[in-house]
Formats: structure tokens, sequence, C-alpha cells
């Protein structure tokens, strides 16, 4: 799995630079790798998770849509790079068996923060939703940080609604990342 992870990280970044994307990644950004922790970011467009791996790195496990469900050459990759799926809704359920239900997904998460001590990267919105809208945000990550008593370093990608010109195609520019306070689950 690792080996998959490095090289999807430096394959990211050399597509990112490739298209003239820059990303402006604050110097004190929490090191994933130092400790756990549970990354979470709005999701506005579908490279989202590719910019996070290009600088969070190998270290960090994503949850993501169902894998079976994603086109190729990522059904494949994302799968050997150990990611963990799930199904998010009915319609996820239905059609793809293979993937994580989410009882499993989130302990997984758990066992991948407490045991493997590795950081993940949640999209608390549960799919790409369209920019400058926020859809309904999801529990799980509260969650999985109160059982893995295990902070939430909140993330914001700004500038994508410039670059991104639909779901296929993007155009040069800049993209901040900001990381807000990490939220410390409560002891319980």
């Amino acid at each position: 799995h690792p080996l998959w992870r490095h090289a999807a990280m430096r394959t990211n970044r050399i597509v990112f630079k490739l298209a003239g994307i820059t990303l402006s990644i604050p110097h004190n950004l929490p090191d994933p790798a130092a400790e756990p922790r549970i990354f979470i970011s709005n999701h506005p467009t579908v490279m989202d998770g590719f910019i996070y791996f290009s600088f969070l790195g190998p270290e960090i496990i994503p949850l993501s849509a169902p894998t079976d469900r994603l086109m190729f050459p990522f059904n494949i990759w994302f799968r050997k790079m150990g990611i963990i799926d799930v199904q998010r809704d009915e319609y996820d359920h239905a059609v793809s068996k293979k993937a994580n239900n989410k009882k499993i997904a989130l302990e997984k998460l758990i066992k991948t923060l407490t045991v493997h001590k590795k950081s993940v990267l949640i999209f608390p919105e549960g799919h790409v939703e369209p920019l400058k809208h926020l859809h309904y945000i999801h529990t799980g990550a509260a969650r999985v940080s109160i059982r893995a008593n295990v902070p939430i370093v909140p993330l914001s990608l700004i500038n994508l609604d410039l670059i991104v010109v639909d779901h296929a195609h993007e155009k040069p520019g800049h993209v901040y990342v900001k990381w807000h306070p990490p939220l410390i689950p409560p002891i319980v």
C-alpha cells in the first residue's frame, strides 16, 4: 500500500505542475505523519482529494466513495493504495456490494488511527458538492474523533472556483490551503 500512495503523491505533484496549478500551503500545517489526526475539508471539486494527497503525503489514508464506482484507473489505484471506501447512501448500498458499509468503514478509520497510527482524510459532505454551496455535514468524522480520541484538523481549499471549469477541465491558477485550529474531542 505505501508504494502506491508514494506513487500517487508524486504523480499528483507532476500533474498539477504540468497543468500550471500551484498550491499555497501554510508552513505550520500539522504534519499527518507526526501523530494521528483526522483531516476534514470541504469537497467542491473532483480534484480535492488529489490536491490534499499531493502535500499531506503517503502517510494519510483517505475515506472514499465506493472504489468500484470510480472510473479506470482510479478504481484500481485507490484499492491498491489502501483507501477506505464506504457505501454513503442507499444507492451505493444497492450498487456497490464490495464497498464497506458505514459501520465497517468507521471501524476501519478508528483502527487506522489507533492501531496503525496513521492520519485520515474525510470529506464530511460525503460527495462532491457544486462550488459555493455547502451540503449537509455528516457526523462520521466527529464519531471517529471521539472514539479514537484524536483531534480533527479542518482544512479549506480556496480559489478552486477560479481554476475548475467543470468536472473534467481546469485552468492554470493558484489554490490556497487554509487550516483551522484543531477540534479536540471531549473526554468520554
